[in-house]
């Protein structure tokens, strides 16, 4: 019988919370036992989602109230720049899986140039992995911590590195074309807004110059035994949710 993981879960609240919450409830060896959130102490967590409909869950807590050590692996589903100092201070028996950017990239100053922040533990920076299942499954399964992808190196990741490996295609000038729904701007902007901005809009934005195009460039350099090179253009949909490159 496999052992039952008692997991928390910091920032459930979040588009990516919700969801991974969702996930997690399904788990047959897993048991949520800390619902973190930055504000809303003491709430109920179906009242952010009405699609939680179990009643067995724990009432939010204040992210700064988690102790890890009495959990067994910690989900932690925080904006960049926030979930590295919180890393800082775990000790290191606790497994983490981290779904912001701050252990993602394997550079701390690439990752200061393209998130504006100092690394707050950049000594821990090799003690994760990029979590990719779709290709690197079998390191998961580890004494390492995850880092979990973006979004778009997501979809751009999980075609092209087969494509790479077996020199199906040639580097030197491909051409990635991506689309995004608009909640990938995250509940912290005013959505509203957003949405009256957009009605009917369909646009790009950030044409070569997007954070993530670092992070699509360490693990595309990874697969290859050439370099890689190009070029990446994100477009905001007017729809909520969704994704695709091509």
């Amino acid at each position: 019988m496999k052992k039952i993981l008692s997991v928390a879960v910091l920032g459930s609240t979040g588009y990516v919370g919700l969801e991974l919450v969702k996930i997690l409830i399904r788990h047959p060896n897993i048991q949520i036992k800390f619902l973190g959130c930055e504000n809303s102490p003491s709430k109920d967590i179906r009242e952010f989602d009405q699609n939680i409909v179990i009643d067995t869950l724990p009432k939010l807590d204040l992210n700064n109230n988690f102790d890890p050590k009495n959990y067994d692996l910690v989900f932690l589903s925080l904006p960049h720049g926030v979930s590295h100092k919180f890393v800082k201070n775990f000790n290191r028996k606790i497994k983490i899986i981290d779904l912001s950017a701050d252990f993602r990239l394997d550079s701390e100053k690439l990752y200061s140039k393209n998130y504006n922040n100092d690394h707050a533990c950049p000594e821990l920076l090799n003690q994760f992995i990029y979590g990719l299942p779709e290709i690197n499954k079998d390191v998961l399964n580890t004494n390492f911590d995850v880092a979990v992808p973006g979004c778009y190196p997501t979809s751009v990741l999980i075609p092209l590195i087969p494509l790479l490996e077996k020199n199906l295609i040639k580097t030197d000038n491909i051409i990635i074309d991506s689309k995004s729904g608009y909640s990938g701007a995250g509940k912290k902007f005013d959505l509203n807004n957003i949405k009256n901005k957009l009605e009917f809009n369909f646009y790009n934005y950030n044409t070569n110059e997007h954070r993530h195009i670092c992070e699509i460039q360490q693990e595309l350099d990874k697969h290859s035994d050439q370099k890689v090179i190009f070029s990446f253009n994100p477009h905001i949909l007017p729809i909520y949710r969704g994704m695709m490159s091509t």
